[in-house]
Parts: C-alpha cells; sequence; structure tokens
C-alpha cells in the first residue's frame, strides 16, 4: 500500500481492480450446456455455424475486454490516481526537484509548549522542528523517491548537516539519526541569514533545478520586525524576496514556511545586568541595575531573584509585581570585599523558574573588575599655604572627605609648573583647576590621555589664559575643550547672585538631584564665570579623532548640561567625548572665589559623581551575547605573551593557549574552539576568542612576568531579544508575504495539503473513458448481435 500511495490518493481503493474477472466469471458461468439430439436439417446449422465460429469468437473477446477494461477503470478512477512533479519530470525526462529545509535553531526553540495531549506535554518547539522535518521527508518519498533533500540548520548556513541524494528507505533512517543528535544552540536568531545563504547557494549552483525550501521556525514576532535593510523590507521578507528572484522560465523556486510554534508558557527573562558607574572600587557600595521582562499576557507577582557574586551568595531579592511585557529595573547594591576581577550572577528562583517556558534566559552575569580605587591627580592652579585660600582643598575635601567611610577615590596634587612633566599612564581621572597657561606639550599628553579612555574636569577661574586655552585645548573643534572661551562675566552690580536655572536630571553628573534634592542645587550663587560661545546646533563642531572612525559621531557633539539664570542663559556645565575618554568643563570655580558652590550639600555629590562618570574605565573584557568574539587587552610589560583561556565548562574543557599578537593572535592549541582576528583598538596588544558558543564565564589567565598570575572574567550572555516568545500573526504574515509565492503551514500536519498542491489528479479523464467505452461496448454489441 506505501509503493501505490506515490500514485494513489486512495490505495485501497485499487483492490476494486480485482472486480475485472466478474465479466469473465458471468460469461463462464453463463455457458449453457446443451443436451445432443441427432437432426437432419442440424447438418446444414453446423456447417455454417464452423464457417463463422472464428469471427464471433473474436467479436465475444472484444465484446469481454471491453467489459473488463471498463470495470478496470472504474476501480482506477475510485482510487483518484495522480501524477507528482517528482514522477512527471522523470517520466517526461525533466529535472528532479531539490528539497531544501532550513531547520531555526536558535534558543527561543528550546521553549516548552503547553499541550494538552500527554504525549507531546511539555515538548519544546525544536521537537517540534525535528518532527517536522521527517515528515517532510515522509511526504517527499511518498510522492517520489528519486527527489534530493538537503537539511541546513540557522547557526550553521554554510553546509547542510546532511544532503541526501534520494530519499529511499535507508536515507529516511539517516536523516532521523541525524536529527536525534541535533539540539537548539544558544545562539540569537540567525534564520533570516540562513535564507539569505540558501539562496545564494542556490544562485550559484552549476545546475539549477526546480526547489522547494522549507524554513522551520517559531516565527516570533522580532524577526519580522521592521528595518532598513538593502531589500529596504523586513528582516525576513528581504532573504524570502531573493528566493522568489531566483524562479526562471525553466526553474521554479517555492517556499513554505512552517511554524512549529505551540501555546508556550509565560516567558520571564533577564534581560540586563550592569554596573550603574564606570569604575567598583572595593570596600564602596557598588550599584548594579538589574533589567527583567515579563513576555507573557499574565502579570507574574513575587518574582525571587537570586544574586551572586564570585565565593558567596547574597540574600535573595524579590520583585513584587511585573505586568504583561513590562521590563522592570532593580537596583542592587553590592559592597566587594577585595580588589580585582570578580564575577556578578543574577538568577531566576522559585516558582516563577518552575513555571517558566524557556530556561536559559533565566540567569545572566558580567565580570567585574574591582579597583582598589580610582585614581585623580589634580593640577592646582592658584596654591597657597592658607588652605582655605588654597584652590583645591575644598575640592581634595570632597573628594576624599574625613570619616570612616572611604569614597574610594585616591588624590594626588601637582602644581602647574609641574604638569609638563606629569606622567598621566597611571591617572583615572586629571582634574585642572584654575590653571592658567597649559603648553602645547601638556595639552597633547592630554589629548591621548582622555582618547585613550581617560576623564579631564575643568574648572575655570581668574588666571585662566582664554587665547591659549582656546588655541591648544579647543583648536577650532578638534581639541579637549567642548566650546571656545569668550571670556570672564559676572553679576551686574547690585543685582542678585547667578544662579543655576536647569539641568539635565538624567545626566549621571547631576542624576542625584531631582525632587526635594533639586532645590540644593538651585541654592548655589555664582558672582562670575566664563563665558563660552555656544554655536548653533548645525554648526557644532565633530572630532574626528585618528583610530576612531567607528565611534558614533553624535557622541563627540558638545553636550550642555547645565544652564544658569543670566541674561544669556550662559552654560555653566558642559561635556564632550573624545575618543574614548570624555572631558567636563565648568564654567566656574573649584573654589568659594567665584561662588559658594563648595560650601553647599551639593557640592560633594556632583564632585564624586562626576569623578566617577568621567573616570578611565577598566580594560577588562567586555560582556558579549553568544556568538561575538571576546577580547582581552594585554600589558605585555607586565605578563607573558600566552594566555590561557577557559571556557564555562573549564576543567571539563582544557585550556585554549592564545599568543599575543599586536596585530594578529593566534591559536596555538588546537580544540573545539578558534581565535578570531580582533578589530584594532588603541592598545595594540590583546588576545581574542571567538567560539563563544556557550553562555557563562569565561576566564583569561595570564602569568605576571615577575611570579603569579592575573586573571580577567568576560560574560557571554543569551540575546535578549530572542527571550520575547511572541509569534507573527497568521493574518500579518499573509499581508507581509503576499507579494512572494510563499506558503504558510501553521501545523506540520497541514504538510499534506501542500503536498497536494503539487500532485496532479486525472481521475475525471478516466471516467470519461469509461463513459466512452460503455458506450463504444453498446454499439459493437447491436452491431455484433444484428449480424448473427
Amino acid at each position: 500500500m506505501s509503493w501505490l500511495s506515490g500514485f494513489l490518493f486512495n490505495p485501497w481503493m485499487a483492490l476494486g481492480t480485482g472486480a475485472v474477472a466478474s465479466p469473465i466469471l458471468i460469461h463462464i458461468l453463463s455457458r449453457r450446456r446443451y443436451r445432443r439430439v441427432r437432426w437432419a436439417a442440424m447438418d446444414f446449422l453446423l456447417d455454417a455455424n464452423r464457417r463463422n465460429r472464428r469471427r464471433v469468437r473474436l467479436e465475444q473477446l472484444i465484446l469481454l475486454a471491453l467489459r473488463c477494461l471498463v470495470v478496470l477503470l472504474l476501480a482506477l478512477a475510485f482510487a483518484r490516481p495522480f501524477l507528482s512533479s517528482g514522477v512527471f519530470a522523470s517520466l517526461v525526462g525533466g529535472s528532479q526537484t531539490e528539497h531544501i529545509v532550513v531547520l531555526d535553531d536558535s534558543f527561543s526553540m528550546a521553549a516548552v509548549s503547553r499541550d494538552t495531549t500527554a504525549a507531546s506535554a511539555r515538548q519544546s518547539c525544536f521537537d517540534n522542528g525535528k518532527g517536522a522535518v521527517e515528515s517532510i521527508a515522509k511526504l517527499v518519498s511518498s510522492s517520489t523517491t528519486g527527489d534530493a533533500l538537503s537539511l541546513y540548520v540557522a547557526s550553521r548556513p554554510e553546509e547542510p548537516v546532511i544532503s541526501l541524494p534520494n530519499l529511499s528507505d535507508s536515507n529516511r533512517v539517516r536523516l532521523k539519526e541525524v536529527l536525534s543528535g541535533l539540539n537548539a544552540t544558544q545562539h540569537g536568531s540567525v534564520i533570516a541569514d540562513a535564507i539569505q545563504g540558501v539562496a545564494r547557494q542556490l544562485a550559484v549552483a552549476p545546475s539549477r533545478a526546480n526547489a522547494v525550501v522549507y524554513v522551520v521556525s517559531d516565527f516570533q514576532r522580532i524577526d519580522w520586525r521592521s528595518q532598513p535593510s538593502d531589500e529596504g523590507s523586513d528582516v525576513l521578507a528581504g532573504p524570502l524576496s531573493r528566493l522568489e528572484a531566483l524562479n526562471a522560465d525553466d526553474v521554479r523556486v517555492q517556499c513554505v514556511l512552517v511554524n512549529v510554534a505551540r501555546k508556550v508558557l509565560g516567558n520571564i527573562a533577564i534581560q540586563d545586568i550592569r554596573a550603574d558607574r564606570p569604575q567598583t572600587v572595593a570596600g564602596v557600595p557598588s550599584r548594579f541595575i538589574v533589567r527583567v521582562a515579563n513576555h507573557s499576557d499574565e502579570p507574574q507577582r513575587d518574582i525571587e531573584l537570586g544574586v551572586a557574586i564570585e565565593g558567596r551568595r547574597l540574600p535573595p531579592i524579590v520583585i513584587r509585581e511585573i505586568m504583561p511585557e513590562e521590563v522592570v529595573q532593580e537596583p542592587i547594591e553590592i559592597t566587594f570585599d577585595q580588589d580585582g576581577a570578580n564575577f556578578v550572577e543574577v538568577e531566576l528562583l522559585g516558582a516563577a523558574s518552575s513555571a517558566d517556558s524557556l530556561a536559559l534566559d533565566n540567569r545572566r552575569g558580567t565580570s567585574v573588575d574591582v579597583g582598589a580605587a580610582i585614581r585623580v591627580r589634580i593640577v592646582d592652579g592658584e596654591p597657597s599655604s592658607d588652605q582655605y585660600r588654597d584652590e583645591t582643598f575644598l575640592l581634595r575635601t570632597a573628594l576624599r572627605p574625613a570619616g570612616r567611610a572611604t569614597s574610594g577615590i585616591e588624590v594626588t596634587t601637582i602644581e602647574e609648573s609641574e604638569l609638563d612633566d606629569a606622567d598621566f599612564s597611571d591617572d583615572q581621572v586629571v582634574i585642572l583647576a584654575n590653571v592658567g597657561r597649559v603648553s602645547r606639550s601638556a595639552s597633547e599628553k592630554l589629548q591621548a590621555f582622555v582618547e585613550s579612555g581617560g576623564g579631564l574636569l575643568v574648572f575655570a577661574g581668574d588666571l585662566v589664559d582664554v587665547a591659549e586655552y582656546n588655541e591648544l585645548l579647543y583648536r577650532a573643534g578638534s581639541g579637549l575643550l567642548p566650546l571656545p572661551l569668550s571670556g570672564p562675566a559676572e553679576a551686574p552690580p547690585g543685582a542678585d547672585a547667578i544662579a543655576i536655572d536647569s539641568w539635565d536630571p538624567a545626566n549621571p553628573m547631576l542624576r542625584a538631584f531631582e525632587g526635594s534634592t533639586a532645590e540644593l542645587l538651585r541654592q548655589v550663587r555664582i558672582d562670575a564665570y566664563l563665558r563660552v560661545d555656544e554655536p548653533d546646533a548645525a554648526a557644532a563642531p565633530m572630532l574626528e579623532s585618528p583610530g576612531n572612525e567607528a565611534m558614533d559621531s553624535a557622541n563627540r557633539v558638545p553636550v550642555i548640561v547645565a544652564r544658569m539664570n543670566d541674561a544669556y542663559r550662559s552654560p555653566l556645565i558642559v561635556e564632550k567625548q573624545s575618543g574614548r575618554g570624555r572631558t567636563v568643563f565648568v564654567a566656574t570655580s573649584a573654589d568659594q572665589e567665584w561662588n559658594d558652590w563648595a560650601s553647599n550639600f551639593s557640592y560633594l555629590p556632583f564632585v564624586l559623581e562626576t569623578v566617577q562618570y568621567i573616570a578611565r574605565p577598566s580594560n577588562h573584557p567586555r560582556d558579549q551575547i553568544v556568538g561575538e568574539p571576546l577580547r582581552c587587552d594585554v600589558d605585555v610589560t607586565r605578563v607573558e605573551s600566552v594566555v590561557a583561556l577557559r571556557t564555562p565548562e573549564f576543567p571539563t574543557d582544557p585550556e585554549i593557549l592564545l599568543k599575543v599578537n599586536g596585530a594578529e593572535p593566534s591559536l596555538i592549541a588546537t580544540g573545539d574552539a578558534a581565535g578570531e582576528s580582533p578589530e584594532r583598538g588603541l592598545n595594540s596588544s590583546f588576545v581574542s576568542f571567538g567560539d563563544t558558543d556557550r553562555v557563562g564565564r569565561y576566564q583569561f589567565v595570564m602569568k605576571r612576568t615577575r611570579g603569579g598570575s592575573l586573571i580577567q572574567f568576560a560574560t557571554v550572555n543569551p540575546d535578549a531579544t530572542e527571550s520575547n516568545l511572541a509569534a507573527i500573526a497568521r493574518e500579518e504574515l499573509t499581508t507581509r508575504t503576499e507579494k512572494m509565492a510563499t506558503q504558510y503551514v501553521a501545523d506540520p500536519s497541514e504538510l499534506v495539503a501542500v503536498a497536494d498542491s503539487g500532485r496532479s489528479e486525472f481521475w475525471w479523464p478516466i471516467l470519461l473513458a469509461v463513459a466512452v467505452l460503455l458506450m463504444a461496448e453498446q454499439a459493437l454489441a447491436w452491431r455484433f448481435g444484428s449480424r448473427t
């Protein structure tokens, strides 16, 4: 019956062909037996019968054959025969059809479905996808076993997982074995890239054949988000249109979208965890922000989060409620006992974790480089033995206040005369306080310091040489100063002192001044300040630093953070990014010569937050998502030139040795992972590792040249956008693909209908032939009978 199903819709009706024997049986059974009676006249009749016997027998055989053929054709018509495209092509000598299956193996396919049937309860979308692939192979083989089938997974679109020249029984067994060994990866969605890769391979194939491309996926709505692309359409619609463009007069490419998603449980995802400040200092409370999303249609309550750092677990945190499709930001305060590399991990616990449909995004980590202190160098432009007349005494006190609590800031003070010989290589922040003149060599050192990631804070004062600052620090927009200076200004005689009028509360320097604390900032009185020339926004200069072409140009535009309430609403605080660092200019003095800010309660938080904001970030590896390369800067003057990498599976997996090379790091220990060519940066010595297909903590272990080891952590997390399991509606998908020859299958069982659409039935010509044969039989029977 399985053989007959290759060309009959109702193979069991083929048993009706056995009825072809009925006319023969009727003919045999209806033969009458005569009793012999000798009669004289009979001799003449027998002689005539002998002369016409051959003609009569031939006529009877013709009528019998017609009646048998009518019965045979009737049985065949009820069996509904058909010809598939593959069978028809083989009959006429045409090309076979190539069936290409693209199976989405992103981590969202591991989501567990909520099915009412016990057999498929808690079955993942990826399991459904593997079942759909088997169904496709079975349906294709039921039409013809001569068609080829290739299986691709979205994470590896370069070559097929298996390529079968035909779909014989043995090849289908091979396919099933390969599918049993496949699992969903930890990568985000790359289904669009996979479809595009298949389209490229079909376009360059040496012998073009008809093709059917099956895309088996959960079809998340996020995959169809609109964004500018080469095709000017959706993320997936663009690659699908490339498949359609392959259609020609002699070649047909068809695309079938197979949705294997079922109703899934609500998914709670930890989207992000990161430090609230660029610097984390031992002994000082550090604030981390955790983003948790509720991708479900029901509110989630009492969500428990476990927090762990290297070596110990902290008390859990409970989020009272997250509404459907809401993302909440939960602050976590952590104090690290000692400096060095550390690791923070947040995990979903309790009932929310057990009821969640997707486990991979229930945990997220971040690597932290805990410093001993933030190193700040102050250049005092007006030193004095009287601490209250000294330009920087109050500033130093604010940065390192007395008391048991530490600010985590280490302050070094030099005078203006020492600026030319200063070495900023170990500093994270440099503060110029009423520094009158800056030499060319000092300005170049400061420029290199900021572009390499350092922070520069400039306070104005009565000693500042405006012309020299504009020439050496502003440099017509290519220097460090955000805006050019135009000279000192002060409040008119008899008028009230100038106050701070407005500011950006979202800026990290001033975010402490919201609500009731905003009044503290408004109480500051400014008697004098340096005016700056404020150009139009369209004419604002942009920095073009060598070696930082990839930097977003918007970050180099001067940003006015706060303004005063004078007649011109003059800028008080202006910032600008230069390379990897930034400069902040304060238009008044650091001491109380031009203002009373240092005696206001807002001075201390402003100074501390500003130093934290502009401090040079540590060089520890950045956190990445799965599939993105990790990079670790290496100081070859302090550590050896070979770095050992430990993956999350260490010690089960051995260490991988990476050799430091200024331009091209190379892998010197073979294994499953491989080295990647890193991007160029300001530090020419680094190692890079690209085989980040597993989430977790990676460790770069370096041996110091003077003994001991240095460890840097890096974290690889899942793509947060993949956590939203909402599928695109069938109506919306149909609308987006209405201009393409694309079929959508919402359930693998609908593949039968897709297979049927490629079959051409021909029962109606058979019925027409039956009618013709019946008429012919009746006409011949009358003719033969009239001559007898």
